[in-house]
């Protein structure tokens, strides 16, 4: 399940961003429905929630305004809200004001995240490590700024329509923040007045929505807000564009049946003109979707990231470079310091081939087993394979060999520069990648009993490593499934990493025979 979802992932050339609504925060920090929340608030007032509710069929955004309205005279006559009377004085601009005040002070104590939960402990750790581009929600508590503290917070619809988004480190919180009580969407007017701007909203999250994945989580999937939302980003698009957003939403929905298994499907979200397709995985634990979020890391922080982001925004805008140049090591910046940006202008073909200088074998290993094929061919064979066949002749490559036409010794030969380049990693028989293994023969014989995926299948990671070439018999397709499943073993060095990357050269040898 994890491959099927890094390959949703891996199909756009940007991270994800999360879309979060209230069951993201009442899965981690316990918080109560909006319905649950408008009851224990009715406490406040002399009439039951029923009263409210029945009076307004039911209908939360008039439920909440009919509340606020009575609200108003308690908050400023009754000597319990002193404090929040003083505490708040800036923040009582409208007749709402008192109503969403006291809200966010609810919110704000009920807000906490309890470590001591251990059913979902192993979450949060894997939630702080994901790699995303920024996060979108409907949600007014603090609790995902607090597992993203470097990333810039925009409250609420307004301030995000007036300002410069640069679609990475960020948090958009769109119906407002409990740190602002104003900000807070939760009248019938509120409601309103957001609808009437959520075409403006729309069009500033296009580029998001066509150029990321969007990860809903914590909504269902007839959610009026997110179905609003998404008409009105359908509404500003062509047909093929359309098309683009619909693979581009996967839709979490989770399944209270602790002993579920996750399941993948695709279904659609009916919309006034048509019906927009997207990717639905049901699940109960987000361990899955959150590793495999987690696989691709970052090696730049994205807090620079963004700093970069920004500046080179500011530096088209204003013109201005200011005369300042700085020149650091990336790896020596610590969190507090800010680089000064620096942006280089040239010849590709003359400054791209330094970058090649620096990729690692675990890059070329990764960009062979998962067939990303991210690196140019020619360039690849040119600088970096024979810097790394300094080190170690056990470099995979026979793939770019491919991709430039040669599949025969000869004909690799007959470019005499390449070849003086690369003869010293070219292998022609298998033997290469075959480990010294005590008492191999014995156990040559053993594991051929068994199919190879049967081998795969009794044996364990460190054993299938050592032993996979003396396999009389080895299926390339699973042999390429089981280097991607384990490949983040390989990452993090907790498996023989030289048998690990022997067993990729043994696999590039056997899918891009050079005769």
């Amino acid at each position: 399940m994890e491959n099927i979802l890094n390959q949703i992932f891996s199909q756009s050339k940007t991270s994800p961003f999360l879309f979060l609504g209230s069951g993201f925060s009442r899965r981690y920090i316990g918080l109560d429905t909006w319905e649950a929340l408008l009851r224990n608030f009715s406490k406040e007032l002399k009439m039951t929630y029923e009263y409210y509710s029945s009076k307004h069929d039911g209908a939360l955004d008039y439920v909440a305004s009919s509340m606020s309205e009575e609200f108003f005279d308690y908050f400023f006559n009754l000597e319990k809200y002193d404090s929040l009377r003083t505490q708040y004085s800036q923040e009582l601009q409208s007749p709402d004001s008192p109503f969403k005040v006291f809200l966010s002070e609810y919110l704000k104590n009920e807000s906490h995240i309890s470590e001591e939960n251990f059913l979902y402990q192993n979450e949060l750790e894997l939630l702080r490590s994901i790699n995303i581009d920024g996060i979108i929600t409907t949600n007014w508590d603090c609790f995902i700024e607090k597992i993203y503290p470097d990333y810039k917070v925009f409250i609420g619809q307004r301030e995000l329509l007036f300002s410069n988004p640069l679609e990475i480190g960020e948090i958009y919180k769109i119906h407002g923040c409990i740190t602002k009580p104003n900000s807070l969407i939760v009248t019938n007017k509120d409601y309103s007045d957001y609808n009437d701007r959520n075409p403006y909203l729309a069009a500033k999250l296009i580029t998001i929505f066509v150029e990321h994945p969007i990860v809903f989580m914590g909504y269902s999937l007839n959610d009026k807000n997110i179905v609003t939302l998404l008409k009105s980003i359908v509404d500003c698009l062509e047909e093929e564009h359309i098309r683009k957003l619909g693979k581009n939403i996967i839709f979490i929905n989770w399944n209270s049946d602790p002993h579920c298994s996750i399941s993948i499907s695709h279904t659609f979200i009916p919309l006034d003109r048509m019906s927009l397709p997207i990717t639905l995985v049901n699940t109960h634990s987000f361990i899955p979707i959150y590793e495999a979020l987690s696989v691709v890391k970052r090696k730049i922080p994205i807090k620079i990231l963004r700093y970069c982001k920004d500046q080179l925004y500011e530096l088209i805008k204003t013109n201005d470079p200011k005369d300042q140049i700085f020149v650091s090591d990336i790896d020596n910046l610590t969190n507090e310091e800010e680089p000064e940006f620096v942006i280089g202008i040239g010849i590709q073909s003359q400054y791209g081939k330094i970058g090649y200088d620096i990729i690692t074998k675990k890059e070329v290993c990764r960009d062979i087993v998962f067939e990303e094929l991210k690196y140019d061919a020619e360039e690849i064979l040119e600088f970096t394979i024979p810097i790394l066949l300094q080190r170690t002749h056990l470099v995979p490559f026979n793939c770019y060999l491919n991709q430039l036409g040669y599949t025969s010794i000869n004909s690799l030969q007959s470019n005499e520069t390449l070849w003086e380049k690369l003869k010293k990693g070219v292998s022609q028989n298998k033997s290469t990648f075959i480990n010294n293994v005590y008492n191999s023969q014995t156990i040559k014989e053993e594991i051929n009993r068994f199919s190879f995926t049967e081998f795969l299948e009794k044996y364990d990671a460190d054993k299938i490593v050592e032993y996979a070439a003396l396999h009389d018999d080895i299926d390339i397709d699973e042999l390429q499934g089981y280097l991607k499943e384990n490949f983040q073993l390989y990452i993090e060095e907790k498996i023989n990493i030289s048998h690990f990357r022997k067993l990729i050269c043994l696999y590039d040898f056997l899918r891009y025979p050079i005769n």
